[in-house]
């Protein structure tokens, strides 16, 4: 049922910013875009997003959230200190390294990239299967805004467009992709 349900996408986007704080590794979050490309199947187009400079505004909420986030780390390891005797052992995730514009995300970027050349030369899927669209750190704006956006030219441009011609698969962890429309 499940499988069936999935064979019907043409097109998935995956906005894996939000992954980053659960899976530091390249490889890890790699291995996750491989499973859902397995698990969709898309048939036409797999774009794959990583936020860019955000607009002036949300920059100034994300600044806001970060400094609080950063308050609220050094308060944590301060009760952990205070109470242990030692610093904690696991070092905690700082995620203003997941910013864009940062040495963390270029870094990714050209992981990707890498990754994605190879999977064109080695696997049948990428050779010879859907598109596959990467948007990196490098081009503004946030990661399910660019799908939007790409979703939004593709049917402006399409003169054989009517509703339900493509059907897209969007996966991210954003709680804001449900407002996207």
């Amino acid at each position: 049922m499940r499988e069936r349900c999935f064979k019907r996408f043409l097109n998935t986007q995956i906005d894996f910013i939000s992954w980053l704080g659960n899976y530091l590794v390249a490889l890890d979050i790699i291995k996750n875009i491989s499973f859902l490309q397995l698990t969709i199947r898309p048939k036409r187009m797999m774009f794959l997003a990583i936020d860019g400079v955000a607009p002036r505004a949300k920059m100034n909420q994300q600044r806001a959230r970060r400094f609080r986030s950063s308050k609220e780390r050094e308060v944590l390891i301060s009760e952990y200190i205070a109470k242990e005797g030692k610093m904690p052992e696991v070092e905690s995730f700082d995620s203003n390294c997941i910013t864009p514009g940062t040495d963390f995300l270029h870094r990714l970027g050209i992981a990707f990239r890498r990754w994605i050349a190879y999977k064109m030369e080695t696997d049948p899927f990428w050779m010879n299967g859907a598109e596959v669209v990467f948007s990196g750190g490098d081009v503004p704006g946030e990661g399910e805004h660019k799908i939007m956006d790409m979703i939004r030219r593709e049917k402006a441009e399409d003169p054989n467009y009517f509703p339900g011609k493509y059907k897209h698969c969007m996966y991210g962890l954003d709680a804001d992709l449900i407002m996207l429309r």
